[in-house]
């Protein structure tokens, strides 16, 4: 928003004189001073947009993130109890061998005896291949889990290290795009971080030093707003 203020010189009372020239040029300087003012404005509103939409994009991959961080802690709960079921069929596995041995040597059929353990080893081999790749898929998914968790620690620093802002009038924390600094109820000369809402709604821009200023502190004079500070200088 550009706003610029070129005073009547008419209203000045010695225009005619000789330092007619030297107010022409002090209003030409003004003007000037005002378009470099505009100018910065402008630059620091483009850079708060950028900023802003950063912190949407950072945001909406930590949540992804999460989402995926439950899917794959679904996952290794689920490798877990895979494996869980392959030590207990190694027990048993064990228990049925013997008992397949000693009904063997008691009954004289070794090759019955062999045919079954074959079997059995069979069966063994399948699982214990069943085994080490839940194991890998395990490991894999662990590393997966901490990488993850890695990145979304890393995303968080980041959040917490941007530049947030809080609000003198409702207190709520915004990023530096949607504050501004502005002049509260005291006239200290220190200004205050108001969010654009709060701003609209209790602070007027002066029309001489276009500053933000409590409403307590605007005056109306001649149709301009002008703040108390402005108003003293004579």
């Amino acid at each position: 928003m550009s706003v610029s203020y070129v005073p009547d010189v008419s209203m000045f009372p010695y225009w005619k004189n000789k330092d007619a020239g030297g107010l022409v040029r002090q209003v030409k300087e003004l003007q000037k001073e005002n378009s470099e003012f505009v100018e910065k404005y402008d630059k620091i509103v483009d850079e708060n947009d950028g900023l802003q939409q950063d912190h949407y994009r950072m945001s909406k991959k930590i949540k992804k993130l999460v989402e995926e961080k439950q899917e794959l802690e679904a996952k290794v709960d689920e490798a877990q109890v895979i494996y869980q079921e392959n030590v207990k069929y190694s027990s048993e596995f064990e228990a049925i061998r013997r008992s397949i041995e000693e009904q063997c040597e008691a009954a004289g059929i070794m090759e019955v005896m062999n045919m079954r353990i074959e079997d059995a080893e069979k069966n063994a081999r399948e699982q214990e291949l069943l085994k080490v790749i839940a194991e890998t898929q395990l490991e894999k998914e662990i590393k997966e889990k901490k990488e993850l968790h890695n990145e979304i620690n890393n995303l968080q620093d980041a959040l917490e290290n941007a530049d947030i802002y809080k609000c003198n009038e409702c207190s709520q924390y915004l990023p530096s795009a949607g504050i501004e600094d502005c002049f509260g109820e005291q006239i200290d000369g220190i200004p205050c971080m108001v969010c654009l809402e709060c701003r609209d709604e209790h602070y007027t821009q002066c029309d001489e030093c276009m500053d933000y200023h409590h409403n307590t502190n605007i005056t109306n004079i001649e149709d301009r707003e002008v703040c108390t500070y402005c108003n003293s200088i004579p």
